[in-house]
């Protein structure tokens, strides 16, 4: 028998590989050896085997090669080091063993390989690796920083958008920057990088004081001063992020001469980096740690980079030696505006392209919290594995933006056929469609992220002209783009189109893309006619399924359809019809309620009455959170109301309640006013405003920002805006942790089915002023129900105990507080639902 020619290195690797997955197999939570022994093993040698053919094919050097081939062998061992920790088997284990492995093989190109060593091999290797951490701090900056920022002035759209426009300008504010010091000192730029390292490691240390600091002045002035203020003070550590890159293309240029190598393997690795460091934060910064911690981690990461570039510095000697400022290059001749105009579609394309894939998983998952760093992870991902393969392709050809125009051209038809995938998959097994979606974004990420690395070496190899200083140019383009593009998608686009329609949009755009950015050719031309059939022909065949679709599996119901669907830019709004006949409502693809006319309807709607029971004749009322407006409706119903505000995010639940009988009462009541903004942010506004009773009846407490609405933080600010004797309900969705939560800060709390009553008054009513007041004080649909029927009624809600809890509660040791640092229960309280979302089993309590 004849076996195959496989080199024994090989054979020793996928033995190795065998061997850990095993382990890996037997040491996860649960039974079922075998299949886990079995995906593990695949996963192992796929990735094993991805990893290493992109580093040897794409990234590597010839020197480095050799060298590599041996020293990889240990990488396998590297899913060991996650055994000593409790967990179950699940996506986020497979990321981060993964994670664990490219660093093992960064690893090996980092270390010293001896006398063969010289100075450019060296400075390669060098910047690389340190380029790399710095692509993990950056991420752990962005994510961390937009909480804090979403905190502090709420998370309703326009917030999202301004936060995230700001940052991304300063990091092409700072390319420029970049460009000019890169072009202006080329001799002293590893010590430009190590200033810049510095100052943004010396930002982040003490970042969360400084954001805590500058909160009461935001709020002491004019909403765009205070954004003002706030882009002025994120455009400090931003401007030098996005001054590193220039400096370190040109300085590794001088060595490599050849600017899309330089760029592409600088990008690749900061990239990767970066999509490391979205994985770190969802899936083990947040779960074990807070926002503040993951800060300073991120900080430490800069500190080090810088350190290590000093050390760099002081023992080359200072590359000024070698690198003088007559460094010869041609000044730029012609016009490069069709190259800033490509990067910027390409930046604008792309991110908007991403914020479409959040919303589209994160309404399949109910918008569970570990999506945006999951998307954000894979997305980066295969912007890196293209950034390597632009390189490639700038050192093989003089000119490679034919065929990268070329996989524009196929990412166009990826990304229109992925969302009816996706839902397919979806409608079929929630964890295979969640896999095929972060599969598939990884493919479009690809297919579009080395357009920037080509145009770039095209631009220098036609035009000429400084390598920082083109490239900041054409990097500030590209961040124009990706500014915009969330801006305009976000905040307009989403607005006006569903996401089905915007998905096919941007399909198209990418098709329009390929044709300006390469000359067309005649297979071209019939490859972009064919291309915009194949995305025209799948939407208009699979628009109408694939909402209900992408639904189903994470919330299994009998319905066929939906009832109603309403879509703008800040969710995506649904109802159907259940089993029962009810009206169900959600929003971003979560339960929010059943559709009700109070307490003698076919489905009893009771809770919403219960503040008359707990206060003495409340007049002044806020809801938060409108939903289809059942609950406003009933409150409103109480006769001794005088003012009712009611604050949602989203406008689309007025427009739903509109379309139910009986609600146009509501919207037309002089007493009601309606406010659309952030809960967070309108109180704050309203600095002035008292009410007798705050109600909160708030999503599931493991969906998305929802800890922002049960932490400490959130609820000493409601009961700041309390009258004497007044009242926070707030539903804490069978969270355990919010009750603790709840009786920090109240002296009382009462429990009525899933909603929670915290204040410190100790007035109450006693039974028969309960019946009194559920008998005269409100207006009932009463729907024919008989006199007695309707007593039985009063009496079953009047007689529930409204006894305190607190002093029980305060007494548990396995409760956590839920703070805004924390984000306990988005990241470390795994919801059953959703566990293969999670790697741990809980959080470890005392």
């Amino acid at each position: 028998m004849n076996w195959p020619i496989i080199k024994p290195m090989t054979y020793l690797r996928i033995i190795l590989c065998i061997f850990c997955a095993a382990l890996f197999a037997y040491f996860t939570s649960g039974s079922a050896f075998l299949p886990k022994f079995i995906i593990s093993s695949f996963v192992l040698l796929g990735f094993g085997t991805s990893v290493t053919f992109v580093v040897k094919k794409w990234v590597l050097t010839p020197e480095l090669l050799a060298i590599f081939k041996t020293r990889s062998l240990i990488a396998p061992l590297s899913f060991i080091l996650v055994l000593p920790f409790e967990f179950r088997f699940s996506l986020p284990v497979v990321i981060l063993a993964s994670c664990i492995y490219f660093i093992f093989i960064l690893g090996v190109l980092f270390f010293p390989y001896g006398e063969k060593d010289n100075k450019e091999s060296y400075a390669n290797r060098f910047f690389i690796f340190l380029f790399f951490f710095s692509g993990i701090a950056s991420l752990i900056y962005q994510v961390s920083w937009q909480r804090i920022l979403f905190q502090m002035i709420g998370v309703n759209t326009e917030s999202v958008v301004i936060i995230v426009s700001i940052f991304m300008l300063g990091l092409g504010l700072g390319g420029l920057l970049g460009g000019v010091i890169s072009k202006k000192y080329p001799g002293k730029l590893p010590e430009a990088f190590f200033l810049c390292e510095f100052l943004i490691g010396a930002f982040g240390f003490f970042s969360s004081y400084i954001f805590k600091a500058f909160n009461p002045i935001f709020w002491s002035v004019s909403f765009s001063s205070g954004m003002t203020l706030l882009f002025l003070l994120l455009l400090i550590p931003t401007i030098f992020m996005g001054a590193t890159l220039p400096i370190l293309v040109t300085y590794l240029n001088y060595y490599k001469k050849n600017t899309g190598v330089s760029f592409g393997t600088l990008y690749f690795f900061n990239t990767a980096g970066a999509a490391l460091a979205s994985f770190l934060c969802v899936d083990l910064l947040f779960v074990f740690m807070g926002i503040e911690s993951s800060t300073k981690i991120a900080a430490l990461f800069n500190l080090g980079v810088g350190l290590f570039t000093f050390v760099y510095i002081r023992l080359t000697h200072s590359s000024s030696i070698e690198i003088q400022e007559e460094d010869s290059y041609q000044e730029a001749s012609g016009s490069s505006f069709i190259y800033y105009l490509l990067a910027f579609l390409v930046g604008f394309i792309s991110l908007s392209q991403e914020i479409l894939w959040v919303r589209a998983i994160g309404f399949s998952v109910a918008g569970m919290p570990q999506v945006f760093g999951h998307v954000l992870g894979f997305f980066l991902v295969g912007i890196a594995l293209s950034s390597a393969y632009a390189k490639k392709l700038c050192e093989e050809e003089t000119f490679p933006m034919k065929k990268i125009s070329y996989m524009l051209l196929a990412s166009a038809v990826v990304y229109a056929f992925s969302l009816v995938l996706v839902s397919f998959v979806l409608s079929l097994t929630a964890n295979g469609g969640l896999l095929v979606s972060y599969g598939l974004i990884m493919v479009v990420a690809f297919l579009q992220g080395g357009v920037l690395i080509a145009l770039c070496h095209d631009l220098l190899s036609k035009k000429g002209g400084h390598v920082g200083s083109q490239l900041s140019k054409l990097y500030l383009a590209n961040i124009l783009g990706c500014t915009l593009g969330p801006l305009v998608t976000g905040y307009f686009i989403l607005d006006s189109l569903s996401l089905e329609k915007a998905f096919f949009l941007f399909a198209l755009g990418s098709v329009f893309l390929s044709l300006i950015m390469y000359k067309p050719e005649k297979e071209k031309i019939i490859a972009s006619v064919i291309s915009l059939l194949i995305v025209g022909g799948t939407y208009f065949v699979f628009a109408d399924k694939i909402l209900f679709k992408l639904f189903k599996k994470s919330a299994p119901m009998a319905a066929t359809k939906f009832d109603k669907v309403i879509q703008n830019r800040h969710g995506i709004i649904t109802t159907h019809i259940d089993e029962n006949g009810f009206h169900i409502t959600s929003g971003g693809g979560g339960f929010d309620g059943k559709w009700s006319e109070g307490l003698f309807y076919d489905f009893p709607l009771d809770r919403p009455y219960i503040f008359a029971l707990l206060h003495p004749k409340p007049r002044k009322i806020l809801l938060i959170g409108m939903s289809v407006g059942a609950w406003g409706r009933i409150i409103q119903d109480y006769k001794h109301l005088e003012s009712l505000d009611i604050v949602d995010i989203n406008p689309g639940y007025f427009k739903l309640s509109s379309m139910y009988p009986g609600h146009e009462k509501l919207i037309s009541d002089p007493r009601v006013k309606i406010h659309f903004n952030d809960a967070r942010r309108w109180l704050k506004l309203n600095e002035n405003k008292k009410f007798d009773v705050i109600i909160m009846n708030t999503p599931h407490h493991y969906r998305s920002m929802v800890s922002n609405l049960l932490s400490k933080e959130f609820l000493e600010l409601s009961k700041s805006k309390l009258n004497e004797n007044g009242i926070v309900f707030f539903n804490a969705t069978n969270s355990p942790d919010g009750l603790y939560t709840g009786a920090q800060v109240f002296k009382r709390i009462t429990p009525y089915a899933n909603l929670f009553m915290g204040t410190d008054s100790i007035a109450s009513l006693d039974k028969d002023e309960r019946i009194r007041v559920l008998r005269e004080d409100f207006v009932y649909k009463r729907a024919g129900v008989s006199d007695l029927e309707f007593e039985k009624k009063i009496d079953k809600v009047a007689s529930k105990d409204f006894s305190d809890i607190g002093p029980i509660l305060r007494e548990r040791k396995d409760l956590l507080l839920i703070t805004d640092d924390n984000m306990l229960t988005e990241y470390k309280r795994p919801h059953s639902r959703y566990s293969w979302l999670y790697w741990i089993k809980d959080f470890p309590r005392e």
